[in-house]
């Protein structure tokens, strides 16, 4: 006999709940990334490519997100580009690591250059400061003097 679908509002509303709550349970659930656990894997090289059969080419393919169709030899070098991209990204990355090395470097020594001018300066003005501290104070010139070269700047 084939069970007819629920008539009722509610009958329909608890088969919904139901198919939400398993269908939630189902995709919560964590896929395995291959079928099968004897092979995982994760970075190839060109010498580990060579030796694979063509079902663990497969799966490397997967595992990389490539199309898994075709022959071993169109697996392999689907590989290989991926291998290479990786070698010439890491290469990309570590000579961008050794200019932004570089230029640290270089804004270091011109800091410590400006470091060393700044604290020669700073002995210089100290030295200066010394000696106009050391010399003997001059004695105001006399009054009238003040008053004739204040009447001086009127006129």
């Amino acid at each position: 006999a084939i069970a007819s679908p629920p008539r009722s509002l509610e009958a329909r509303a608890g088969m919904i709940h139901l198919w939400l709550a398993t269908s939630a349970f189902y995709s919560a659930a964590p896929l395995p990334a291959c079928r099968s656990p004897r092979i995982r894997v994760v970075r190839l090289d060109h010498g580990d490519i060579e030796v694979l059969s063509w079902r663990e080419l497969q799966r490397a393919c997967v595992a990389e997100g490539l199309p898994a169709r075709g022959k071993a030899v169109e697996l392999r070098e689907r590989l290989r580009q991926v291998e290479a991209l990786r070698r010439d990204s890491r290469t990309m990355r570590d000579r961008e690591e050794r200019r932004e090395r570089d230029r640290f470097d270089a804004a270091a020594g011109a800091i410590e250059v400006l470091q060393q001018e700044a604290r020669a300066e700073q002995a210089q003005l100290a030295a200066e400061l010394r000696q106009l501290e050391e010399a003997p104070e001059e004695e105001p010139p006399p009054r009238a003097e003040l008053r004739s070269d204040a009447a001086a700047r009127r006129f």
